[in-house]
Formats: C-alpha cells, structure tokens, sequence
C-alpha cells in the first residue's frame, strides 16, 4: 500500500501554507498549497503533489469555492486547469472564482485530480481546505472601518481636497450639531398652512408662511377662498393680453376684443368677449369669442426638389363682404387652416377651409364654403351649397343648397336637396334627387332616385332604379327594379330583367345606356306598361300602352292557393314553354267535394242558357266575343260560389263536356229506337211483302175467272 507523505513550507512563499491529504485509488496524495497576494478577485495556490512518495507529473486540476467544509453550496465559478505541468511534484494554480466570493464569511476550497490526458472523472482530495489571510484582503477595501476610527483622528490635515464625496459619507453621518449655520444653510422645518404660502426660510430652517387672499393678490394652485368677482381677477388691468409660454416660447395668448355693426335690419349690435390663440396662428382684427389653436407653418422639400409650404392656422375677415364680421370663430389645431367669416368652425386637419356659420371637423384641403354647411372630414371635400354636408371620404362635392354627401369618392349632389350616400362617381344633380351608392350613377331629374349598381340613370322626374347595370328609368314616375340594360321609358312604365323595353316617349327624360336606340311612341311612350323579361340576350320591347308583357321562354306558373301545412301547391295555372294556352291545375288530389252531375239534366240546362255575341265596354266596336253573361250561367248551374259577375274558366268547361255527355246519351237512346223502329219496318215489309203476294195470287185468279167467264158460251 502506498503512503502518504507530509510536506514541508515552500521558502519562497511567506504566506500560511495548508497541508493536503487524500487516498487517490491506491495512491496516496499529498499536496502543500500556500496564499499568496491577491489581485482583483485572482490569487495563486501552491502545493507538492505526490503519487506514492513520488513526486507526481502532468495532473489536471478541478478547484470550486463552498461555504462549508462538508456539502454546503458551491460558490461562484468552478476552476478548471487541464495538464498542469508539475516539477519536482510542486504546482502553481491562479484560482479566480469571481466576485461576490470573499465577503468575509469563511470559505474552503475543495480539489479534484486525475492523471493528465485521461478522459475519467476526478478524484476529490479530501478534506476540504479553510481558505485564510489574502482572499479575504479583497473584502477589507470595501469595509466599515468606523469602529476602528478615533474620533478626529482624521482632520483637513490628513484628507486632501475633495477626497470625501457624498458616496463615501453614510446616511445621517452628519448632524445638525456639526453644521455652521452662518456657512450652510440648514433644511426647513415644517411646512405652511393650508390658506397660506412660502415666502422664506431662517438660518434654523424655520418656514416663513403669509395668508392667500384676494386683496394679496396671490391665486393659489388650490383655489381662493372669499373672492369678490367685481375685484378679483386672472389677468391685465390695461389693454395688452395675457400672454403664456412654455419653455420660453408663446403658445397661449387671452385677448379682449369688443366689436359693434349694424345689421340689414338697422338694429345695432355690441359683442364683447375674449379671443385665445396658440402658436403663430393670425387673427383678423377686432375678433370677438374666437378660438385659435395650432403650431407654426412649415416648408418640407421632397426628393426631387418640390417645395410644399404649410402655412399656420388663421382667421380672415368674411370672403364675401357682409355685416357679419370674423366674430365667434374656431380653430381647434392642425396647419394651414383658414375660418373666413362669422361663427365658422375648423375642427383641425391641414389646409381646410369654414366659410360663415360653417364648419369643417377636420382632415386635408376639406371646404365648408356655404352658409351652415358642414364637412365632417375626409380629403378634398367641398359643401359649397348652404346648409350642405360631406360626411367625409375625398373629392366629394355638395353643390346644392341642403345637398348632402355621405361619403366614397368623386360624388357629387348638386341638386337642391339632393343626397349621395357613398360609392363612387356618382353625380345626383337632379333636385331632390338621391343616390344610395355604386359607381357611375347618374339622378339628373327632379326627386328621382337610384339605389346603387353601376351606370345606371333615372332622368325621368320622380324615376328610379333599384340596381343592377346600364338601367334607364327616363320615362317620369317610371320604375327599372333592376336587372341589365333595361329602359323604363314610357311615363309610370316598369321594367325588369334583362334588355326589357318599355318604348320612350317625346317628352321622356334623356336616354341613358338601357334606352339607347329605343323606338318612340307618342309624346308619353308606351305609358304605364310592365315588362319583364327573362336572361336571354335580346331586347324585348313593349307594344302599346298600359300592358303587362312578359318573355318568360321557360314557361309561366301562376299558384293562387297551397296547403297550409305542407305548401303542397293546390291551384294555379301554367303556361308551358312554346305553348300557347293556360294549364289549370285539376289534379284530383287538390280537390274536395267531389260529386257525379246528370248530364242530360246539364244538357237541358245549357240549351235553355241564352247565348250572345258581345264585347267588354273597355274594347273598340269592332271586337266581338260570344258566350253566356254571368248571372245567367250562374243561375243555371250556381258555380263560382256567390258571384254572379264572373264566370270561372273551367266551369264553362265543365258544363260543356257535361252536356255533351248527356247529349250522347240522347242520341244512344234515339239510335236504339231507330233501330228498333228499322226491325219493325223490317217486319211489316216482310208481311206487306206476303201480303202482295197473296194479292197478286188473287189477282191472278180472278183474271183466270174473268178469262173462263169471257169463254162461256
């Protein structure tokens, strides 16, 4: 077994050395370490490594810092060293395990060895080792070394000018009793009463207070008590305003004004009031009431060179001359903003424009140009009607007096009363005319109206269009619901679907893409005509007045009644494609009451009905129609319910094909006594045949008799 040998103090190395013991495997270590000075948080440890009496060769180190000699924490970084060279089994390591280590509290370093070049784990040399004396050095520069200080053992002798700093003093170092007052002013005491202010401090730091009150003239930042309003007031007792700045520069000015006109009327008015302005915004003279708010213009240059100037906010006397000056007007911020004229109003924004009694909220190069006219916002707007609106969007224009833009793009309602509600490009220049949307609108005549869609125009007055594309609605009070390229052109005409026509008339408002090319008819066009017509692609034009024309190439179904639990449809008539009559419905399904007629009873009934020619009083002389009148067909079969006034298409139906029936059964029962009369015939022919016969027979013999007779002698 190997053994453990002591070690000796290395000579060159003044400080406590620390003597190592440990069983390594079957070799026994034994290490010498010694401290040497520190610098910064490094120091060096020194010791005799030996493998079995011999002194040991290339090792490498693992060295960590704990806060007890058994388990305890690690302390800062491990310290690794890989093939320390050793000579003579005597090493030298540079440990630094960082800062915040050696603080004063003890400390033991604990080693790990193995053989250099090995890729095993270490081997912990055991025990721990107390670390003692120059570590701890690096904790002493930052200690409290007041216990250990005489008092005035230091003097201004001893410390050079500046050298104590307030870092260097600890909290409430120095009290009152070693503070000269007629050198250094102490803190204040105290504090003043609610009421009253500061108004000095002693050389004992006592407070110096005064009362706040009107007749000192002090306001308090809490307000004042007793104050006489016909006295006591914020501001100049001469002519000059009250000017504020913050940061050395104005930016709020109060100004008096006062100002007198005579009104059209010739009553006399005097308004007095005061006038606030910010920045470098310009006031017109002898405003009353006015708000200006905003900062300085500006110049900005671009990449290419283009100069753009933001003037400042400003009031400028009325554009139009008036009896109404610049008085009661606002600016509430932004650049470039002009409010020309009396009670106008700019929210804020660039470059906007308020006219009298207008106002704009706010946005870019927005104008409010007619009287009570308003421009919510947006860019580029303008309400120059009076009493006209923008709501806001860009390039919008209100026109006309008490015309209105909501909002979108290139709008325009320059009709008296006339509306857009939005879209784009949409012009409502008709009076009272309105436009609720879409792009490429059009309302040129008075009251009309068109919903939305796109190219679409009700030039007729009071027309409208609900939708869809390329719709004319040119005739007056005419309808397009919608649809594609369809012209309502005659006067209360309605057209639908696709290239339905409605022929325009003389007096028909101008045509628009759905009545281009449309043939005429009369001053008032084909005047209160329907047409509808389906998706193919031709036109279908009306041909008169006052009718109901319908392209319906799929068919026409018409139901008048359902179940009313199921919808199951019950009554109705269809007109089949290409078909040229109407299909009732008379599925025995969808009838009740179902009874058997006598049709030689209905037989005698139809040919006791008296028939007519006739014609409807609506229709010309020259139309005649034949059949029964109402109220005779309904006392002969009692059909319809109770009306009396018309005749239901298949009742007549029904009565003929019943008379019929029972006219057949007549004429069955007049061939059976035909034929039985024939037989009979047949029978006395036979008979007359014998008959004439037996006559000629006797004939015969009486002409023998005559001949026998003549004979006789």
């Amino acid at each position: 077994m190997h053994t453990v040998t002591s070690t000796t103090p290395l000579p060159t190395y003044p400080t406590p050395r620390i003597r190592l013991r440990a069983l390594l495997l079957a070799m026994a270590l034994t290490v010498h370490v010694a401290q040497a000075a520190a610098a910064s948080t490094a120091f060096t440890w020194q010791g005799l490594l030996q493998d079995s009496g011999t002194p040991a060769t290339h090792y490498d180190f693992e060295v960590q810092v704990f806060d007890a000699d058994a388990a305890g924490n690690p302390l800062g970084t491990a310290m690794v060293f890989d093939d320390v060279l050793i000579e003579d089994g005597r090493f030298l390591l540079t440990l630094d395990p960082g800062n915040g280590v050696f603080t004063g509290d003890p400390r033991w370093l604990e080693l790990r060895v193995r053989r250099g070049g090995d890729s095993g784990g270490y081997t912990q040399l055991l025990p721990r080792h107390a670390v003692h004396a120059l570590p701890y050095a690096q904790h002493a520069q930052d200690a409290d070394f007041a216990a250990s200080v005489a008092i005035a053992s230091v003097g201004a002798a001893q410390l050079a000018s500046a050298s104590v700093g307030t870092a260097k003093l600890a909290d409430a170092a120095v009290t009152a009793a070693k503070i000269d007052t007629t050198q250094v002013q102490r803190r204040i005491t105290g504090s003043c009463p609610t009421g009253q202010y500061f108004t000095g401090v002693g050389a004992d730091g006592t407070a110096s207070c005064a009362v706040v009150d009107g007749s000192a003239g002090v306001w308090s930042q809490s307000g004042n008590a007793g104050t006489d309003p016909a006295i006591d007031y914020l501001g100049t007792s001469d002519a000059q305003p009250l000017q504020l700045r913050t940061n050395g520069v104005d930016t709020l000015r109060l100004q008096a004004g006062q100002a007198a006109w005579e009104s059209s009327s010739g009553t006399d008015y005097v308004f007095e009031g005061a006038n606030l302005v910010t920045g470098q915004g310009v006031l017109a003279p002898d405003l009353v009431g006015s708000v200006l708010l905003g900062g300085d213009g500006y110049v900005s240059t671009n990449s290419s060179g283009f100069i753009y100037e933001v003037p400042a906010n400003r009031i400028d006397p009325p554009a139009v001359s008036t009896n109404l000056p610049s008085h009661f007007v606002s600016i509430g911020g932004g650049l470039g903003n002009v409010a020309a004229g009396f009670a106008a109003v700019i929210g804020g924004g660039l470059e906007n424009q308020a006219g009298s009694t207008a106002s704009v909220g706010g946005g870019f190069r927005n104008s409010a140009g007619g009287n009570n006219s308003v421009v919510a916002g947006g860019e580029t707007n303008s309400a120059a009607g009076a009493a006209s609106a923008v709501g806001g969007g860009d390039a919008n224009q209100a026109a006309g007096n008490y015309a209105v833009v909501a909002g979108g793009h290139v709008n325009s309602a320059s009709g008296s009363g006339s509306a857009v509600v939005g879209g784009s490009v949409n012009a409502a220049t008709g009076h009272y005319s309105a436009i609720a949307g879409g792009m490429s609108n059009s309302t040129p005549a008075d009251g009309s109206a068109v919903l939305g869609g796109e190219v679409n125009r009700a030039s007729g007055n009071f027309s409208s269009v609900a939708g869809g594309s390329n719709n004319t609605s040119s005739g007056h009070f005419a309808s397009v619901a919608g649809g594609s390229g369809n012209c309502a052109g005659g006067n209360y005409s309605w057209a639908g679907g696709r290239r339905a026509k409605v022929r325009v008339g003389t007096a028909s408002g101008a045509a628009g893409a759905g009545c281009v090319g449309v043939s005429s008819n009369g001053t008032n066009g084909d005047q209160g005509s329907f047409v509808w017509a389906d998706s193919r692609a031709f036109n279908f034009t009306s041909t008169g007045v006052d009718r109901f024309e319908v392209r319906a190439t799929g068919g026409v179904r018409l139901v008048s009644g359902i179940n009313a639990s199921t919808g199951a449809v019950i009554a109705g008539v269809n007109l089949a494609a290409g078909s040229g009559s109407w299909a009732s419905l008379s599925d025995r399904h969808a009838k009740a009451d179902i009874a058997a007629v006598d049709p030689t009873e209905v037989l005698a009934r139809v040919l006791a009905l008296p028939i007519y020619t006739w014609r409807y009083r609506a229709q010309g002389p020259d139309v005649r129609h034949m059949g029964p009148m109402a109220q005779d067909f309904h006392a002969a079969f009692g059909l319809n319910g109770d009306d009396d006034t018309r005749i239901a298409g298949v009742d007549p139906d029904g009565a003929a094909l019943a008379a019929i029936q029972g006219l057949h059964a007549e004429l069955e029962a007049a061939r059976e006594q035909l034929a039985a009369m024939r037989a009979e015939n047949d029978v006395l022919r036979v008979a007359q045949a014998r008959q004439q016969r037996a006559l000629d027979a006797l004939l015969r013999r009486v002409d023998a008799l005559e001949s026998a007779t003549v004979a006789l002698p």
